[in-house]
């Protein structure tokens, strides 16, 4: 019977739709960043969320207004007790803050290189240097040298966290910042970016 049939089908459609709900899941950083809570994602289990990429200007992170021009990318790689952790992957300048340091008359020094830590996490940094007047290339080649030279030490006898920290604290920077200056002025010696 035709109607029958139709019916038990239908019976059938509506038995295999399964209701799964979702939840809020807070989200906190790494040990660099004290373990803060740094948002939340909707999801049905904890699980869901493991290899999920977050970013976040570095000024909602340390509350320091003169950090509004950097962002830090964040991926789910942990479980917590009540949500999930993340680990700090990468860091970047924005392409804006960028423009401002670049002036008319001075050189700038791009570079891009890849260093093994010392807990074997490969790292590609991109450094940025600027001389306070126009360099020859020469110089400009000696200074990437150098620069990645002190970079890849500096990397190489530390851990990876530990290099986050001294990154975001500017710490490196300024030892190679203090190494260059003996061979040419610079007016910036940063690190824009990491990943």
């Amino acid at each position: 019977n035709e109607p029958l049939f139709r019916r038990y089908m239908a019976k059938a459609k509506k038995s295999a739709v399964q209701i799964v709900k979702k939840k809020w899941v807070p989200m906190y950083a790494s040990h660099e960043f004290n373990k803060q809570r740094i948002g939340e994602t909707y999801i049905t289990k904890p699980q869901d969320a493991l290899g999920k990429h977050v970013t976040m200007n570095l000024m909602t992170l340390t509350l320091d207004p003169k950090k509004q021009n950097l962002s830090v990318s964040f991926v789910v790689d942990s479980l917590e007790q009540d949500g999930v952790g993340c680990s700090c992957v990468g860091f970047q300048m924005s392409p804006v803050s960028l423009k401002k340091i670049v002036k008319r008359g001075r050189t700038k020094i791009s570079d891009s290189f890849t260093v093994q830590s010392k807990d074997k996490k490969t790292v590609r940094i991109k450094p940025i240097i600027l001389t306070r007047s126009h360099a020859s290339q020469s110089v400009c080649t000696q200074l990437r040298t150098q620069a990645r030279s002190l970079i890849a030490v500096s990397l190489s006898k530390s851990p990876y966290s530990q290099f986050v920290r001294d990154v975001l604290s500017k710490k490196i920077q300024r030892s190679v910042h203090e190494m260059l200056k003996k061979t040419a002025p610079l007016s910036v010696c940063d690190i824009r970016a990491f990943k």
